[in-house]
């Protein structure tokens, strides 16, 4: 099964939920976004403000749906090579490490059209999100650019 990207969502990042043995936690991390509040929202976008109540935010497709619990790193990025394409360049991953934590460390996961870095994985906190995203998007930074400045731990902090 391809990755499930919503119809009119394919160019936004996808944030997959992937753990689903703590509802309050999920809850509590999910609401640091909000709905998408434009004058026609599409179901399943959210948006991470930065700061919290600035109106410009990042634009995330939410994939929460429990056929994808318990999918490690390279499963996510084997269906997603199923999907429509490259419209998207990574896959944030919220799994049972990113929900057991206060710092929310998303897992950020390459799907570079390079094989050297496609699958290439660091995580990343919910604080330094959007401003990552941001640049992805607009594409004025790399993706390693993010990795190689993560922590000893894996984990990108600022």
């Amino acid at each position: 099964m391809p990755l499930a990207i919503p119809v009119g969502l394919e160019e936004l990042t996808p944030l997959i939920r992937t753990d689903y043995a703590d509802q309050a936690a999920w809850e509590t991390f999910i609401s640091h976004f909000r709905d998408n509040e434009e004058e026609n929202p599409l179901p399943g976008v959210k948006v991470l403000d930065d700061p919290p109540d600035d109106e410009d935010g990042i634009a995330f497709a939410v994939i929460d749906d429990p056929a994808y619990a318990n999918l490690t790193a390279e499963q996510l990025l084997e269906l997603s090579a199923e999907g429509t394409g490259e419209e998207y360049g990574m896959l944030l991953v919220v799994d049972k490490s990113a929900l057991a934590s206060s710092e929310y460390p998303v897992l950020a996961i390459d799907r570079s059209e390079e094989q050297e870095d496609r699958g290439r994985a660091f995580r990343i906190v919910l604080s330094e999100l959007v401003d990552f995203a941001g640049r992805m998007e607009i594409a004025d930074c790399d993706f390693c650019d993010y990795a190689d400045y993560a922590d000893p731990d894996g984990t990108y902090r600022g």
